[in-house]
């Protein structure tokens, strides 16, 4: 019983230390999201898209959304995966896209105990959460708003189906993780 609290307790520490930290960073603006959210958002407003590949443009371009800092005008081959949020400010779509994130984060980790027939009230289960949640790329995962979590769970998904021998849980999230 005392070895179960001990678990719990540094389980518990490990959420609240996160849940810190995601207030401190979520609000914040970074590269990572924002390379998503201003090709989401070009790909929708512009007419002639190769204009923005035009520094000065580009950047004028970013102010107008939001965005502050003048960043490189990458190729945009993560707009698609904010697209269907650009409609909101960048601030409320990213605030929406980790909240996502943290949601197929859980959901990940919740198949893959599954998968592993880690029950989720065991101390194995609480153990491992405690060590997850003080994962630094976690957070860091959070901070710059990447689409890690994303793969994560189009890829456990993908193993759930080659495990229970199901084509269509392989394959979809295969081809969703490929684009």
């Amino acid at each position: 019983k005392e070895r179960r609290i001990a678990i719990v307790s540094i389980m518990l520490i490990s959420a609240f230390y996160l849940l810190i930290q995601c207030v401190r960073y979520v609000p914040r603006t970074t590269h990572g999201f924002a390379a998503y959210y201003r090709y989401a958002r070009l790909l929708l407003d512009e007419k002639d898209f190769s204009k923005t590949y035009n520094y000065e443009y580009f950047n004028y371009r970013l102010r107008s959304y939001g965005l502050v800092d003048d960043l490189p005008n990458n190729i945009p081959t993560n707009a698609f995966i904010v697209l269907p949020i650009v409609w909101m400010s960048a601030k409320s779509a990213r605030i929406f896209f980790i909240a996502g994130s943290i949601l197929l984060l859980c959901l990940s980790i919740i198949l893959l105990f599954r998968l592993h027939r880690i029950s989720l009230e065991s101390d194995m289960c609480f153990a491992l959460l405690a060590i997850i949640l003080f994962f630094h790329p976690i957070l860091a995962n959070i901070a710059l708003g990447q689409l890690y979590f994303i793969l994560l769970f189009l890829f456990i998904v993908s193993l759930y189906g080659v495990t229970t021998k199901n084509v269509w849980l392989t394959a979809i999230p295969t081809a969703l993780r490929l684009l």
